[in-house]
């Protein structure tokens, strides 16, 4: 039997607690929230869960330009991993068995430059250059 689910995504920024009544009055089994545990009170959310029979199906991380797994800045990178945890922290007290993990915000369309390649002309960020590699092999 299928179960599904609401991404709380679509009403971001209104209150939790009439997205999860919403979800429950459509007889979703679950609701994804938004990947933002400081928007949150844990244990208010379980609550609200509980009462309405849902569950948090999945929590679904939310990258940008200051948390990138990819960014060649190490400082975004290190910000991106430890909002990871914090997502993950979160999952885990609201009961989530799903965490969402992409390793850049979405609809970013134009990759990352190393900084120190575009001082000395030498070209691309090296990750890139190892996925092109590796999208040969598999064709």
């Amino acid at each position: 039997m299928f179960k599904y689910s609401y991404d709380a995504l679509v009403y971001y920024g209104e209150d939790v607690e009439k997205s999860i009544k919403r979800v429950a009055k459509y007889n979703y089994n679950g609701i994804e929230l938004v990947g933002e545990p400081d928007d949150y009170d844990a244990k208010e959310v379980e609550t609200l869960c509980n009462g309405n029979g849902i569950v948090v199906s999945s929590i679904c991380s939310i990258y940008n330009e200051k948390r990138d797994l990819v960014s060649p800045d190490p400082r975004k990178r290190k910000d991106a991993i430890n909002y990871v945890k914090q997502v993950a922290d979160f999952s885990s007290q609201v009961g989530a068995p799903v965490m969402i993990v992409a390793p850049s915000a979405c609809m970013k369309t134009k990759g990352w430059e190393d900084p120190e390649a575009r001082k000395n002309g030498s070209g691309r960020w090296k990750v890139f250059e190892r996925v092109e590699n590796m999208r040969t092999r598999w064709v």
